[in-house]
């Protein structure tokens, strides 16, 4: 599975006359993806609210603005990372609900969650 340390020292190609997606655009993306594959990575991901997180659904939502003539990230290098992070971020989906699922159990208690969270 892809880790945020990977998304942080991702390096793409540069466009120059070619399209490409703007490179500032890619890197502040990037930088959130990375917090929120941290974020799960620390088993958090049950205590953050769903606003702070990135999901899948808004990855493969997601637009760059389209350079041309000016530097850019060469386009399908960056969608197939892209494709890594949503497979990642899939994942930590699956482990979030199964983790809620067992929390939800009746008679658990907090020493028999896997998670960081408040299970009583």
């Amino acid at each position: 599975m892809l880790s945020s340390s990977e998304v942080t020292h991702a390096k793409f190609t540069e466009t120059k006359f070619r399209q490409g997606y703007d490179v500032t655009e890619v890197d502040q993306y990037l930088s959130l993806l990375s917090q929120t594959l941290k974020v799960h990575e620390s088993g958090r991901s049950m205590l953050s609210s769903a606003s702070e997180l990135i999901t899948p659904d808004s990855v493969l939502d997601h637009r760059f603005t389209v350079t041309k003539f000016r530097p850019g990230y060469d386009a399908v290098e960056v969608d197939d990372f892209l494709d890594e992070v949503l497979a990642a971020l899939r994942e930590h989906e699956v482990e979030h609900e199964e983790n809620t699922a067992r929390a939800a159990t009746p008679g658990r208690t907090k020493a028999d969650c896997p998670c960081p969270c408040t299970c009583e």
